[in-house]
């Protein structure tokens, strides 16, 4: 039978993206609430058990009522507290490499090295690395942005000649 629901918080704004499981089947079966909170199950048996969970939420059990329908389910919000964090000088934990020297690390077993080149200049300025990466990101991203309006402007002079 096909069971229709929707979740929904306190103040009765729809839950995108809560996780709606049953694991009583030889496989686990679910699905996800969409933009609207809302969620459909293709094939809802009345004798399984099903959760639905959402972070910041407290999970909610439910089983389907014989026949399908649909129904609203609100959930409560869950405070979750988090262990404590230590933070070292030099970053990560007592004992461990730092940042700058997993870093040199990478860059030391990187080919094409030679004196007084580009990978001497990245080594000596991190961010540099940084500011390559966003300029390889945006050279890509504009070569894409071309090839797509020429792939455009080909289909155009396509269609008018059709």
């Amino acid at each position: 039978m096909v069971f229709k629901g929707k979740v929904i918080d306190k103040d009765g704004q729809p839950l995108i993206g809560a996780h709606v499981t049953t694991q009583f089947r030889p496989q686990n079966v679910g699905t996800t609430t969409d933009f609207y909170g809302e969620f459909i199950i293709g094939d809802a048996r009345s004798d399984e058990s099903w959760k639905i969970s959402h972070l910041g939420y407290a999970d909610r059990y439910f089983r389907v009522p014989k026949g399908g329908g649909e129904l609203t389910f609100t959930l409560d919000e869950k405070a979750f507290e988090l262990d404590g964090v230590v933070l070292t000088p030099g970053g990560g934990t007592p004992g461990d490499k730092t940042f700058k020297e997993d870093y040199q690390d990478i860059l030391d077993n990187l080919p094409m090295q030679h004196k007084g080149g580009f990978w001497d200049r990245l080594k000596k300025n991190p961010l540099t690395a940084v500011g390559v990466g966003l300029l390889g990101a945006l050279a890509i991203g504009a070569l894409m942005s071309y090839a797509a309006r020429q792939s455009d402007r080909a289909e155009a002079k396509r269609l008018a000649k059709a």
